[in-house]
């Protein structure tokens, strides 16, 4: 409530699908149906989960804030590209070939002075900035990490995920800056590991999980140390979950005369 969040989390709950990963279109067609597609995970590999025991508030501001400053992006680059409605429509596009159009910072005053409209993100005042220029790259880069990742693995190209969720790390850290010293510790900390692919911050940030791309022999490492290290440093205590994809969410009937139902 209150988070201009999207779709994602309630696609992967009910339509996950065993040892793949589910890829979504959030651009539904024109007879409102969303695509999705399914990647098999890397073999020898397990997604371990650790989670930094840092609780984030998404209705605080911040979220709505990067949704408002890339709805700022694409109305301001329809002076070049008419027509566009989301940055995904400049993809193909070279990056240095608009990003000059993109200001560095600019308040939400100064873009309703220049006829932008930002619709309905709750929380901006008059005088809020928006880091216009840093968002949109973070947005347009990670969209080209997505199409990348699925293709490293439908190659079975575990170490080329494995980059991949560090570049986003360093984006969502950088240019999105939705990180925090937790879960900076904990990318850290499971880079010293060796058999660990990668890692990256996983949800909306600052705080909650990261998601860590690990060697099957390599996990009981990984845990013990990416525990310990954290403790040590934050005197907090993670929790690393040994993930498997699943299916999604369905019925569960049940059976018999109430008194001994079966399942």
């Amino acid at each position: 409530m209150g988070t201009r969040g999207g779709i994602m989390d309630q696609f992967i709950a009910m339509l996950g699908r065993r040892d793949h990963a589910m890829f979504l279109d959030c651009r539904p067609d024109a007879a409102g149906a969303y695509h999705t597609e399914y990647v098999p995970l890397p073999e020898g590999y397990r997604a371990i989960i650790v989670d930094s025991g840092v609780r984030h508030r998404n209705v605080g501001g911040g979220y709505n804030h990067r949704v408002a400053a890339c709805r700022a992006g694409v109305a301001l680059l329809r002076a070049r590209y008419a027509g566009i409605t989301h940055l995904r429509d400049v993809q193909d596009q070279p990056w240095d070939e608009f990003a000059r159009c993109l200001p560095e910072e600019t308040t939400v005053a100064e873009l309703s002075a220049s006829g932008v409209d930002l619709g309905d993100v709750p929380g901006l005042t008059a005088d809020t900035c928006l880091r216009v220029h840093a968002r949109c790259r973070h947005v347009w880069t990670e969209n080209r990490r997505v199409l990348a990742a699925m293709a490293a693995m439908r190659a079975g190209d575990a170490l080329r995920l494995g980059r991949l969720l560090d570049e986003a790390h360093a984006s969502a850290r950088d240019d999105y800056e939705i990180s925090c010293a937790e879960l900076e510790c904990l990318v850290r900390a499971a880079g010293e590991v060796e058999g660990v692919a990668g890692a990256r911050l996983t949800g909306a940030g600052w705080g909650g999980c990261i998601v860590a791309l690990v060697r099957a022999d390599a996990v009981p490492a990984f845990i013990t140390h990416i525990i310990n290290t954290y403790r040590g440093e934050t005197d907090l205590a993670a929790v690393a979950f040994d993930c498997r994809a699943g299916p999604g969410a369905g019925r569960v009937l049940t059976v018999g005369n109430g008194a001994n139902p079966s399942f």
